[in-house]
Parts: structure tokens; C-alpha cells; sequence
């Protein structure tokens, strides 16, 4: 496990080869499981200025994520749809958290 810097984020490792990102003001999961490691997952870290998450795995690769788009996703659904997403949309691309409306 690791905390971003800012101690609001946790990042998990888990065997089931995913990474699991936490936020801990709501103690929820954030979005599904980061996936594409095929073994084990072995470690995880943050960036000293918390933008990037790294994953370390038994299959011998590291994965990077950019954090902003992990917690703040609002922007970028607005910005990738074009579009408020509908409610079946958003349990199926923001599983776990309140639906709202997320473009002006």
C-alpha cells in the first residue's frame, strides 16, 4: 500500500493483478481497479508530487497512472463525452460513486 503525499489517496496492490485507489475522506474505492498487469502485483508508490502512481508487478513491468485523471474524473468525462453521461453511463464508467451531472 502506499499514500500519495498529501495523505487523501491510498493505492493498494492486490493479487488479483489489479491496483485498487481509495479515497480517504469517503473511505471508497475510486473508479474499477487499475488492470493490465498479468502477475502478481507487487508494489505500488506515488510520485513525490503525487501526479503519477506506479505499479510494480511478478510479470516484470511497471505501469504508470496519472492521479488527477484517477480522483478528479468529472473534467475529463466532460471533455472525452462531449456530454453529461446518463446514469447507466455513469454506474458503468464511475462504479461507486454518486451520479451528477458533469458537464455546464
Amino acid at each position: 500500500m502506499a499514500f500519495s503525499p498529501e495523505s487523501k489517496i491510498l493505492a493498494s496492490a492486490s493479487p488479483d493483478q489489479t491496483v485498487r485507489v481509495w479515497d480517504l475522506a469517503t473511505s471508497r474505492q475510486v473508479g474499477a481497479p487499475l488492470s493490465g498487469h498479468t502477475g502478481l502485483v507487487t508494489s505500488v508508490t506515488f510520485s513525490p508530487d503525487g501526479k503519477t502512481l506506479a505499479a510494480g508487478s511478478a510479470d516484470h513491468t511497471v505501469r504508470l497512472w496519472d492521479t488527477a485523471y484517477l480522483v478528479n474524473v468529472v473534467p475529463h468525462l466532460c471533455a472525452s463525452a462531449g456530454r453529461s453521461l446518463t446514469r447507466a453511463e455513469w454506474a458503468r464508467y464511475v462504479p461507486g460513486a454518486a451520479y451528477q451531472t458533469v458537464c455546464p
